[in-house]
């Protein structure tokens, strides 16, 4: 028998793009919310808790006013606290670039893949397993702070690191 997804467009977790947006303006301050489409789910299982896709055919045919799709797995998204909802947010949404919503332009409809920065950055700031995962309700202003009093600590230690953000120099 085939593996069998149930899909639906979820509206209720615009939400939680916004609180996010509101918690890291700078990271996220070039996110057009009104242009990401929100659908979630529902499946016995799922490599991933939520996936940022690009907006591209036949997709684009059928919801032209969207440049971006987060799927949500809803079984696990809707049971997690808001912090990690914000989390997962985030992380999804690090992955669009500057120029994403410039129509025609050329990161338009374009995503960032994973790196070691991005990673280093969210595992920085809260934890490996996720254990300090409440304090993004902080917003990005606390994540800044923990990550160049890290920097910080990295230079007595003699390691160098390659941040992404220019704000950390």
């Amino acid at each position: 028998m085939r593996k069998r997804k149930l899909w639906g467009p979820r509206e209720e977790y615009r939400t939680y793009l916004r609180k996010t947006c509101k918690l890291f303006p700078t990271l996220l301050g070039h996110i057009d919310r009104s242009r990401v489409f929100l659908c979630g789910f529902y499946a016995r299982n799922s490599g991933h808790l939520a996936k940022i896709t690009r907006n591209s055919n036949p997709w684009a045919v059928m919801i032209p006013d969207f440049d971006y799709a987060i799927q949500f797995w809803d079984p696990r998204f809707s049971q997690s606290h808001e912090s990690m909802k914000i989390y997962v947010m985030l992380h999804e949404l690090v992955h669009v670039p500057q120029g994403g919503f410039i129509l025609g332009g050329p990161e338009w409809r374009k995503l960032i893949d994973h790196d070691v920065q991005e990673f280093n950055m969210l595992i920085s700031g809260y934890g490996l397993n996720l254990e300090n995962v409440r304090m993004v309700m902080d917003g990005e202003a606390a994540l800044f702070d923990k990550l160049k009093h890290d920097r910080k600590d990295a230079k007595k230690r003699g390691i160098k690191r390659f941040p992404r953000l220019p704000i950390f120099k």
